[in-house]
């Protein structure tokens, strides 16, 4: 299975160097708080506006913690969107 993070699409807020720093904040500020995932991406949701899955997948690289996990989340809620 490639990598997401390699193939990151140019549209994707992580290409984009102001939305990046807003998702690295955002992961810095929570990544030690119990339920770091859903704090991390309801903060996500509302600051970009969007989950894409590269956004997903970075999440995951940074709390450590398995991509399913994290689109699991995504996928349940359904407060949650990709694009």
């Amino acid at each position: 299975m490639p990598d997401i993070l390699e193939n990151i699409p140019e549209n994707d807020p992580l290409h984009n160097p102001a939305q990046k720093v807003i998702i690295d904040r955002i992961l810095a500020d929570n990544h030690d708080r119990q339920g770091a995932t859903m704090v991390v991406l309801n903060e996500l949701q509302k600051q970009i506006g969007f989950v894409s899955e590269a956004m997903q997948a970075y999440v995951a690289r940074e709390l450590k913690v398995p991509v399913s996990s994290v689109h699991g989340v995504v996928s349940f809620y359904s407060f949650f969107t990709t694009s």
